[in-house]
């Protein structure tokens, strides 16, 4: 009978405890619970996040492509290794290449399999990943 008694007061407080989160949600005027979800979705649902962390340094061209692609990067000093996977995470190609201002680079993945792929661009201080597609 204690051991029932005090499962039962165990359960009890557990569902106090979600009740106070519920209603500590609540406690947020309307309107400011409508500003966070309009918030959330313009940051989220419309990319921004996206558009905000986009490094424009780099672009690679033209995608998608039948396999030869160009790798253009500004600002770009020192020893950087590029490295192409699939969508399963095996690595199809790799490259270390040195810039001295900016890399400008050919990329020949004409003998991988048609597919989308994931450029990675990297160095001590510096990483980028872009998704190309192989036609």
């Amino acid at each position: 009978e204690y051991l029932k008694m005090k499962t039962l007061k165990s359960q009890k407080n557990s569902i106090t405890n979600i009740h106070s989160k519920r209603a500590a949600y609540y406690k947020f005027p309307i309107f400011l619970r409508a500003f966070l979800l309009l918030l959330y979705r313009y940051i989220y649902k419309k990319g921004f996040l996206d558009e905000l962390f986009k490094n424009e340094n780099v672009t690679i061209f033209p995608n998608p492509s039948v396999g030869l692609f160009n790798l253009n990067m500004t600002n770009a000093t020192g020893e950087f290794t590029i490295s192409v996977k699939n969508v399963i995470g095996q690595t199809v190609f790799n490259q270390i290449v040195v810039a001295s201002s900016s890399l400008n680079t050919e990329l020949d993945l004409t003998n991988v399999e048609k597919g989308i792929y994931f450029i990675n661009v990297a160095n001590d201080s510096f990483e980028i990943t872009e998704k190309v597609i192989i036609k």
